[in-house]
């Protein structure tokens, strides 16, 4: 079984593309794999706390180098702890300096507090008897992971309603090794995967105009997985602009994940 992968992403209206606070890994390789012990991560960097995207960045490019047996909720501490250290090696200071932008007073504060991110991530592998396909899905925060076949949705995780979005999620810090609090919040979900399944990963602002189509009765997967394909209508930025100027979704970084199963 292989699968075939499609990627967006899109900065809040305003801001440049070096200034996208979403992350996911992998990053531009849209194409096929084979689907044995594939994984895609996806992470959203709060935009309140500082290079809360390089820290981001950080997080899915672990997730993706872990070997699938360890990807168990107990390994988030292990996650979390490597991402750290690797945040702790992270040069921005000397980076600011030899560009000319050197750290100012005001913005110390914010550094010595650290970056926040939500993380999602999708691995599939196949079943111990070896006549399954199983996924396998960890996070924390608000992005999420949505599973369709035959046109229904099967599973929405975390979040399953619009009005669970809060302003505060639980999210991965960057100052200090995960405390109980965080590693708390880490939910899982497995399931089994078939030809034609497709998994759409997505970072908040999208996730909630999902789910609120979902709860009037629509299909919002079906605008989804036409992209990059015949049947698009419309590019996915000038989709996103579209729906920001009829105020459907909010002004925010977008990332989508498209996964087809073939």
């Amino acid at each position: 079984m292989r699968l075939y992968l499609t990627t967006y992403c899109f900065t809040k209206r305003g801001n440049t593309e070096d200034e996208c606070e979403d992350a996911i890994s992998p990053y531009r390789a849209d194409g096929e794999y084979e689907i044995q012990e594939f994984s895609c991560a996806v992470a959203d960097g709060a935009t309140e706390s500082l290079l809360s995207g390089p820290w981001a960045r950080i997080l899915v490019e672990f997730y993706r180098k872990c070997p699938v047996s360890t990807q168990e909720i107990n390994w988030f501490h292990e996650l979390a702890s490597n991402s750290f250290q690797n945040w702790k090696k992270y040069e921005y200071f000397p980076y600011r300096i030899r560009t000319g932008k050197p750290v100012q007073w005001y913005e110390e504060p914010g550094l010595e507090e650290g970056a926040y991110s939500s993380l999602l991530g999708l691995t599939f592998f196949d079943s111990s008897e070896g006549d399954r396909t199983l996924w396998r899905t960890l996070a924390v925060g608000d992005t999420c992971l949505f599973h369709v076949r035959a046109n229904k949705l099967l599973a929405a995780f975390p979040i399953e309603h619009p009005a669970q979005f809060t302003n505060r999620p639980v999210l991965i810090g960057s100052s200090r090794i995960p405390n109980s609090k965080m590693l708390s919040s880490v939910v899982g979900s497995t399931g089994e995967c078939f030809c034609d399944d497709t998994f759409y990963l997505m970072t908040d602002a999208l996730a909630a105009w999902f789910l609120w189509r979902c709860e009037v009765g629509d299909s919002p997967w079906e605008v989804l997985r036409d992209f990059g394909t015949d049947e698009e209508s419309l590019p996915f930025k000038q989709w996103i602009e579209f729906l920001r100027d009829k105020k459907e979704i909010r002004n925010d970084d977008v990332t989508l994940a498209r996964i087809d199963i073939l």
